[in-house]
């Protein structure tokens, strides 16, 4: 779904700040909208909510509205007459959003790295990251695809998932742990439910365990990608987020 989130005129100017006073939003509510925005937002509003002609979701004049649920309520609804169209968010998702702006709002969140890509490459590579993750037809899916991770996190997310992982693991990034027969298998979780977990473990098979016969099942608080920030210098870091943003569903 394209073409959501087309603040007007017609919201009444509000201070960012107020909808800031009014939520402490979690990180993990933040994350979300950001990935909510920019897999379907960004491509008409651009990655920091500026490519709309008189229309920059980061400023005060288009982000601020009396309250939190009015702002839900223009993406979720639309505003007739203009090119945003009613959405098919659900309400926390749209509160996601919501968090997400205010946020970038406040924080100037997102700067570009000012890095090399092509040396960026290079890292990735040789620092293993291909033996968990896969880029393109190339890596493994063990661990999240990052092929289109350019369009779903910001330059700042990227950093601190890599010198701080277990900051913000994303729902779909959790591992879990499971004993079944006295024998314990540990991946990425896909999918679970009442009855079933499916997986993919550590040998990038796709697994999928009846949960009533299971010894125990835990989903992981910590993430098992290591920490970056004793690894690279501060060059190397932007040149691995230059090279991670430029990402957008094909390999440079």
């Amino acid at each position: 779904m394209k073409h959501v989130f087309a603040f007007v005129a017609c919201l009444a100017v509000f201070a960012p700040a107020s909808l800031a006073a009014q939520h402490d939003y979690p990180e993990i509510e933040v994350a979300r909208g950001g990935q909510f925005f920019r897999g379907n937002c960004a491509g008409c509003h651009g990655q920091d909510g500026d490519l709309v002609d008189g229309v920059r979701l980061t400023d005060p004049q288009f982000l601020g509205a009396r309250t939190e649920a009015q702002l839900i309520a223009v993406i979720m609804s639309g505003v007739p007459g203009t090119t945003m169209p009613p959405s098919n968010y659900s309400d926390l998702q749209a509160r996601n959003i919501v968090a997400y702006l205010t946020d970038l709002s406040e924080t100037g969140r997102g700067a570009p790295a000012d890095g090399d890509p092509a040396r960026g490459r290079a890292l990735v590579e040789t620092m293993g990251c291909l033996n968990c993750h896969a880029i393109g037809r190339d890596g493994s899916p063990v661990g999240p695809d990052l092929s289109a991770i350019g369009l779903v996190r910001r330059t700042d997310e990227l950093a601190e998932s890599l010198t701080d992982p277990g900051a913000v693991i994303l729902p779909e990034n959790r591992y879990v742990r499971v004993v079944a027969g006295g024998v314990t298998v540990t991946g990425r979780l896909l999918n679970h439910d009442r009855v079933t977990v499916h997986m993919i473990d550590s040998g990038e098979r796709l697994r999928t365990f009846a949960k009533a016969g299971l010894d125990a099942f835990e989903i992981l608080e910590e993430s098992p990608m290591p920490a970056f920030a004793d690894r690279l210098d501060a060059g190397q870091l932007d040149d691995v987020l230059s090279y991670l943003v430029s990402l957008k569903g094909s390999t440079p």
